[in-house]
């Protein structure tokens, strides 16, 4: 008990200063650079940094529209409006307010507002979502690895067995609860999810069969998911082409999924300098350089695109819900 509680008053600050021997350790390795960071911000460079902002803008209505169909397919309407303006206000709280009021509060919120539902289920809506959201990353990175394994550019023996164990995981899954059944196992993982997980491992238990059972919504949800990797992608290849040259669009975005999927363990807040870390070791490991470099300035990018989200909280009002119908 003394042991989680001191974790629990020194967790934040712990990570903080974590974020901060990472972002420390990138800058004295060279890693991170503030005139790289500058000098791409400049005019010359502006039709760049609005085609990556509308690559941006692609990404996130696809996020939303996996929402949407999530949130329909659990008997909840909700607008496509709608849900664009609450991925967006979800991703500028996540951005700006990382060790806060964090992202998926706000989206819980703004949710029961629309949709009636209790915070509990929407918690479990936002789970299943999320785990959506690391299929796609997962099957990008597999086949990404499977293009440069037959290209001779990554030798299968130097991956971690644990690495493609990690990335096959949430497919299977997906995979497993769509397609199959096996009662023992079922139970056993349900279990296993309500005690891990609590109430919203729960709520995911209940609302996730709505979403798998409809093969056509699950097939939807999937591709939205695999259209917001895929544009990620193009926009940090993209972005390694501006600054390396055209060569380096290719390897840059193939091996982006597998960055993002270690890079969204939750280590530090927001995952700022975690993020940039893992890029840095991976692109090294390729003998790829400035993988931190890129990854920063297309953190930058994306928080100026979420800013968008913070007008729309401000001009929505306060995060309070306006019924009190439960489902």
């Amino acid at each position: 008990m003394k042991l989680a509680a001191l974790w629990k008053k020194y967790s934040k600050p712990l990570r903080y200063l974590l974020v901060l021997s990472l972002i420390g350790y990138l800058v004295a390795s060279g890693s991170l650079n503030l005139h790289t960071l500058t000098k791409f911000f400049r005019i010359q460079n502006l039709g760049y940094i609005g085609l990556l902002l509308l690559i941006l803008a692609g990404s996130m209505l696809c996020v939303a529209r996996r929402q949407q169909l999530i949130l329909l397919a659990c008997g909840s309407a909700c607008s496509f409006v709608a849900s664009f303006k609450i991925v967006m206000i979800g991703m500028f709280y996540n951005n700006f307010l990382p060790g806060g009021f964090g992202g998926d509060l706000v989206r819980l919120a703004y949710l029961r507002r629309y949709t009636s539902r209790s915070y509990s289920s929407l918690t479990g809506i936002l789970l299943l979502d999320r785990i959506l959201g690391l299929v796609s990353l997962s099957s990008c990175a597999l086949v990404a690895g499977s293009v440069l394994v037959s290209r001779h550019l990554i030798d299968l023996k130097t991956l971690p067995t644990a690495l493609i164990a990690a990335l096959l995981l949430p497919i299977l899954g997906v995979a497993a609860a769509a397609f199959l059944r096996f009662p023992r196992l079922e139970a056993r993982f349900k279990d296993w999810i309500r005690r891990t997980l609590g109430i919203a491992g729960q709520e995911f238990i209940l609302v996730s069969p709505q979403v798998f059972r409809q093969r056509k919504v699950l097939a939807r949800t999937l591709l939205m998911s695999l259209g917001n990797t895929l544009l990620s992608m193009l926009g940090i290849g993209l972005l390694a082409g501006i600054i390396f040259g055209t060569q380096a669009f290719w390897p840059y975005a193939l091996l982006s999924p597998g960055v993002m999927f270690i890079g969204v363990i939750p280590v530090t807040p927001g995952n700022l300098g975690w993020l940039e870390t893992v890029a840095q070791t991976v692109y090294d490991l390729f003998g790829m350089q400035g993988g931190a470099m890129v990854f920063l300035i297309w953190r930058v990018i994306t928080c100026t695109f979420s800013l968008s989200g913070g007008v729309w909280q401000m001009l929505a009002g306060e995060v309070a819900p306006q019924t009190e119908g439960n489902t």
